[in-house]
């Protein structure tokens, strides 16, 4: 079933519990519904709700699970962008559920959208070394200019190399 297919499903349902089923004929042969404000009607428009949002949360994982690519989970950790106003604030512990529910992604034909209809693309960052390559600078560079071409054409979430390693922070 479409997604707007289902919104129309709720809000016809939605729309009998509030007003109930009973209907009058009038003079001129049009339906009028009647309200029903009775109890039952309240203890049924409470199940409805609360089946909705249960509902709502459960779908969450199956809607990305099958656009994710190999080797990244929901809650795989990903890097948080720094804010781009003046405000310095703490960074929040952001995982892939989490970044992809704020950029209101969908799939679509096994690719995940954001809102905006451009393609997410995830970068495995680089960087974790015990002891770094000589040509680490350059690495980290490449990654750098890598990871700004992608965004001209992609959103990109990066993934990073660590759990809870920022890889700007390694020296």
């Amino acid at each position: 079933m479409g997604r707007e297919a289902y919104s129309t499903l709720c809000r016809s349902l939605l729309r009998r519990f509030l007003l109930g089923f009973a209907t009058r004929r009038d003079s001129e042969k049009s339906r009028q519904l009647m309200y029903d404000f009775s109890m039952t009607t309240f203890i049924k428009l409470a199940l409805f709700a609360s089946l909705l949002s249960f509902t709502g949360n459960a779908d969450c994982k199956d809607r990305f699970a099958g656009c994710l690519p190999d080797g990244i989970s929901l809650d795989s950790p990903v890097v948080v962008e720094p804010p781009t106003s003046g405000k310095q604030m703490a960074p929040a512990k952001l995982n892939v559920r989490a970044r992809l529910i704020k950029l209101k992604a969908h799939c679509k034909r096994g690719k995940l959208l954001d809102g905006k209809n451009r393609q997410i693309y995830f970068y495995s960052l680089i960087g974790c070394w015990g002891n770094p390559p000589e040509n680490y600078l350059e690495l980290l560079q490449h990654q750098t200019e890598e990871v700004q071409r992608l965004k001209r054409k992609f959103t990109v979430i990066q993934i990073p190399c660590g759990d809870n390693i920022d890889p700007r922070k390694i020296s």
